[in-house]
């Protein structure tokens, strides 16, 4: 049967093991943790050098990596009006690459972009 086994009883366990050079068979007596479990949370610290394995990153890799969202800020800089069409259109013809456009608006979104464009500095009248 599968159950969560909190922080506290993994590291208790593993300073049992390590430290004290208790056996297994002890460990499970005094923790309640199987010897199976024991023994992968052992090897697991020897090959991370904690308690669990941290994933790389988390969730769906980006369509668009950082080379591209330079690029795309790029086209901006030379095309401060350009559509997002034309960007999937430039980012198509130029880089290979085929990106929805609501893909291109997040990825500049997460570049600082905005969906309004400056054309001037705003005057204050008095």
């Amino acid at each position: 049967m599968r159950r969560h086994i909190s922080r506290e009883l993994k590291e208790l366990a593993l300073r049992l093991s390590l430290h004290h050079r208790m056996s297994d068979k002890a460990i499970k007596s005094i923790t309640g943790i199987s010897i199976r479990t024991i023994k992968r949370l052992r090897q697991t610290y020897r090959q991370t050098g904690d308690l669990g394995w941290i994933p790389v990153s988390n969730g769906r890799p980006r369509a668009l990596d950082g080379l591209d969202a330079r690029f795309l800020e790029g086209c901006i800089e030379r095309q401060p009006d350009a559509m997002l069409a034309e960007l999937q259109t430039w980012l198509l013809e130029i880089c290979n690459i085929q990106a929805s456009l609501p893909t291109i608006e997040r990825t500049l979104k997460r570049q600082g972009f905005t969906r309004k464009m400056i054309t001037r500095p705003r005057v204050r009248e008095k």
